[in-house]
């Protein structure tokens, strides 16, 4: 079951990566900016990433310049591609709902890691 739905999601990558390459090049005007600001987003969010490479960072550290980073380039996105209007009450209901799937899945990574460590840890034991 678990293979089932990790093709499932493999395949969902794919066909987004193929969608979002094909609306750079096939579309104009505002769906093209739409696909450029995810490219670019998500490449950004991706890099962020790197931070967790650097073990002299203390781990709330990493999570606060990752998080903080995300969210900023999150915003921007936002706001250049007018995706809600940015009133206070709006944009902190878009500000809630990015932390809540930014933390759900930083703590599937989190614990993915812990129970690989884990793991490695009995093996060498």
């Amino acid at each position: 079951m678990l293979k089932i739905i990790k093709s499932g999601i493999q395949g969902i990558c794919i066909g987004s990566t193929i969608l979002v390459i094909s609306g750079i090049f096939f579309t104009e005007g505002s769906i093209q900016m739409l696909f450029l600001s995810l490219v670019l987003m998500s490449l950004v969010i991706g890099l962020l990433s790197n931070i967790y490479n650097y073990k002299r960072i203390p781990l709330l550290l990493q999570v606060v310049i990752h998080v903080s980073g995300c969210f900023s380039v999150f915003l921007m996105t936002a706001y250049i591609n007018k995706w809600f209007p940015f009133q206070f009450d709006i944009v902190l209901q878009a500000s809630l709902i990015f932390l809540l799937i930014f933390f759900s899945i930083w703590t599937i990574f989190y614990l993915r890691a812990k129970k690989e460590i884990a793991a490695i840890n009995n093996h060498l034991k």
